[in-house]
């Protein structure tokens, strides 16, 4: 039997619940999807026959650091761990993250299916060390997880019993699951759903450092010496092959100097200048750790605009070193810093603008 999350979805449509339905999941087989995160999946506690239960545990996370997976390419998974060869996936990353989960109760069970994602499926973690280490950061809040030993002990696959196939889309996952006295599970990464890549944030709307507000539910940086503040929109896509992404940055004083950057980290809004900057670079270790990728400065013209294009291009060729940082699946902020020695109100003579991240 094949069932989809849609009907599910609809009926969810007005809970708070909503946010973990956001993605269509195709099932099938002894696959049962839940529309929650269980309480607990430790040793019996989701113990269902001739089931395996299925649960986003984060919905549009980005990935805080790099993360290590057991799988990430497509393949059948069957004869023992060597051949699962391993893999990364980049910090910032977009993701959903999904738990298989099987529990026998005690009792022998041997059980199959299949859940065909809306998106990539990034990378898989398989083994007992992978899951136990990735249940803090990756696994749902309000679930309980096995932390001790004997718990843990043959929570992963036996690829001498169970079966992994991961399909040549990226978007569909098999498994063969046999329990005797204990539980399977799995832990998929999923590319992120987000029906609108363009996210503006970090608005003057309040808390600005010079009481130069914007004003409740408006977009755009703190005030300047324009009486409005600098607004930074993105254009065109975020497909990385067409190369058609504009940053647009508007209401600057005219003929004032500014800088674009970009950073994968979203930090809450710190006083800079006359503005507030919202933009980092990732945790040290990370491709941007050491220090803002920046693009290079421009003039506003006398009506106060600067438009940047061809941001993909530019960036993967001129910033971190060439090595191309803009990747499918990866999460990037980008604001820009401009002069305005005309507003004074701090002394600093700059501001900044409203920022944009942008989901590739």
């Amino acid at each position: 039997m094949t069932t989809t999350t849609r009907t599910l979805c609809s009926a969810l449509a007005t809970l708070t619940l909503a946010p973990l339905c956001a993605a269509q999941l195709t099932t099938g087989g002894d696959v049962l999807l839940l529309s929650t995160p269980p309480a607990s999946v430790l040793p019996g506690d989701l113990a269902v026959a001739n089931t395996i239960s299925v649960f986003q545990e984060q919905s549009g996370l980005s990935l805080p650091t790099t993360l290590t997976v057991d799988i990430d390419t497509p393949g059948s998974y069957t004869n023992g761990l060597g051949g699962m060869g391993g893999g990364t996936v980049p910090a910032g990353t977009l993701v959903d993250v999904y738990l298989f989960h099987q529990d026998s109760g005690g009792v022998p069970d041997d059980n199959s299916g299949f859940v065909e994602f809306p998106e990539d499926v990034l990378g898989i973690l398989v083994t007992t060390p992978g899951l136990r280490g990735s249940d803090t950061t990756y696994g749902s809040s309000t679930t309980l997880y096995p932390m001790t030993g004997s718990e843990n002990n043959g929570r992963g696959m036996e690829f001498l019993r169970d079966d992994l196939f991961f399909d040549s889309s990226r978007r569909r996952i098999d498994v063969n699951f046999t329990t005797d006295n204990k539980m399977d599970q799995i832990r998929i990464f999923v590319r992120a759903t987000d029906s609108d890549p363009f996210d503006p944030f970090c608005f003057g709307q309040s808390g600005c450092p010079c009481g130069n507000d914007v004003g409740a539910g408006v977009e755009r940086g703190c005030a300047n010496s324009t009486g409005t503040g600098a607004r930074l929109v993105a254009g065109g896509s975020n497909d990385i092959a067409a190369d058609d992404l504009t940053l647009r940055i508007s209401d600057l004083p005219a003929g004032s100097s500014m800088l674009l950057f970009m950073g994968n980290m979203r930090p809450a809004p710190m006083l800079l200048g006359d503005g507030l900057l919202c933009v980092s670079p990732g945790p040290l270790g990370s491709p941007v750790g050491q220090g803002y990728l920046r693009f290079p400065v421009r003039r506003a013209s006398s009506s106060g605009d600067v438009v940047y294009s061809n941001v993909v291009s530019f960036a993967n060729a001129n910033l971190g070193g060439g090595s191309g940082l803009i990747l499918p699946g990866v999460s990037w902020s980008f604001q820009a810093i401009y002069r305005d020695p005309a507003a004074n109100c701090t002394g600093a003579g700059f501001n900044q603008s409203s920022a944009v991240r942008v989901d590739f």
